[in-house]
């Protein structure tokens, strides 16, 4: 689920070490859901780097006093999410090419 960059503004990125990267997902993602605190994940690069999208600053800021990372600026959000945008449609055109 992509929404605009306005609907998850404060985004904070995190790296996840490669051996403990699915455990670490899953704790992160756990502490969220257990705050019931809506957010979005979004994988960049270099690899085993994630965005955290969240709607309300305090949310971001909660998770970043939790584990860390850097809160993104809001130019560089936007650039990210017209990336993701753009990504998800290439994925589309090359699903519908070869269903053809």
């Amino acid at each position: 689920m992509l929404g605009s960059a306005k609907s998850w503004p404060h985004q904070v990125e995190i790296k996840l070490d490669g051996h403990h990267f699915a455990s670490k997902l899953r704790d992160l993602e756990t502490w969220l859901q257990g705050w019931e605190i809506p957010y979005q994940v979004r994988t960049t690069f270099p690899a085993g780097t994630l965005r955290i999208c969240f709607a309300e600053i305090k949310f971001a800021d909660a998770f970043r006093m939790t584990y860390g990372g850097k809160l993104m600026p809001e130019d560089e959000v936007e650039a990210a999410m017209r990336a993701d945008l753009a990504d998800e449609e290439e994925y589309r055109r090359r699903a519908d090419k070869r269903r053809r």
